[in-house]
């Protein structure tokens, strides 16, 4: 078995809509939303390189969420109250959008602009998005109580991570729900995926002052002082960076998330979901 460190590192809290779109779209009207927590594992960097580079749906417009609710712009030239279809990159568990609670973290982001009358998408990368508990509602649910006429929402009841299975591609990936990431390794007797682990985590971790790690903490250190232009900066330098460790010829990211096996479907709730008699219906979220 794998520590929880470990796990937490690469697997831990985004999705995605693929269904009507054109290859390799990119939309002025796509936005993503990071927190603090971005540079807690390789997992949500992972998520925005692939919101980034992905063939089917590109996310332009990159925004960060300060802890104290201010939104500042480090990618792209829309403002955020343009935001149609949203794209959370942040870490999860029941009841918080790392590093704050779902209601306060819905709360800034209508404060900072997100509007009603020009949202259609929510797609969380996060764990356990679409669940709610006895004490916390999910963050689906908490966006569908503030934005109710949001056509789609799309999240997952458990852990969630990407699944390049098929292709070994981290463009090519998908967001999935509950992946049973050990199956292959566990039944098929895979020892591939322990020296992957093993190679990623090493180089996420590495020290060093143009580790990847590193790039990232600069990256979120300007972010924090509403630095625009060196954010901007510190964020194409560490993608550049991330993409020259985890995505060279060894491709040890694309090749690792292949083990995650989509068992469980990304959960789906809204106004205009499609039901088994193919019309459309108001669906609530979990």
């Amino acid at each position: 078995m794998f520590s929880k460190k470990m796990r937490n590192s690469l697997f831990g809290g985004i999705a995605l809509s693929l269904a009507g779109l054109i290859a390799g779209q990119a939309n002025a009207s796509n936005f993503v939303v990071i927190t603090s927590s971005f540079c807690q594992g390789v997992y949500v960097p992972s998520v925005l390189e692939w919101a980034r580079t992905n063939g089917v749906k590109k996310y332009e417009n990159i925004f960060y969420l300060k802890d104290n609710g201010d939104v500042v712009r480090v990618a792209g030239t829309n403002e955020f109250r343009d935001t149609q279809s949203l794209l959370v990159a942040s870490h999860g568990r029941c009841g918080n959008t790392t590093p704050m609670a779902h209601n306060q973290f819905v709360d800034y982001l209508k404060a900072a602009g997100l509007r009603a009358d020009r949202l259609e998408e929510v797609v969380s990368a996060s764990c356990f998005a679409a669940q709610s508990t006895q004490r916390d509602d999910s963050l689906l649910r908490v966006f569908q109580s503030n934005f109710p006429a949001l056509k789609k929402l799309r999240g997952a009841t458990g852990p969630a991570t990407l699944s390049s299975i098929g292709t070994e591609r981290l463009a090519d990936a998908r967001l999935v729900n509950n992946p049973a990431l050990y199956a292959r390794t566990v039944f098929a007797g895979a020892p591939e995926f322990q020296g992957l682990l093993d190679s990623v985590n090493n180089a996420w971790n590495d020290a060093g002052p143009l580790a990847p790690q590193a790039r990232c903490n600069l990256f979120v250190g300007a972010a924090n002082i509403d630095s625009v232009a060196t954010a901007e900066m510190y964020l194409n330098r560490f993608s550049s960076v991330f993409r020259d460790v985890f995505l060279n010829d060894e491709n040890w990211l694309g090749r690792l998330y292949s083990y995650a096996l989509p068992t469980v479907p990304m959960l789906t709730c809204g106004a205009d979901i499609v039901s088994d008699h193919k019309k459309s219906e108001f669906r609530n979220c979990p």
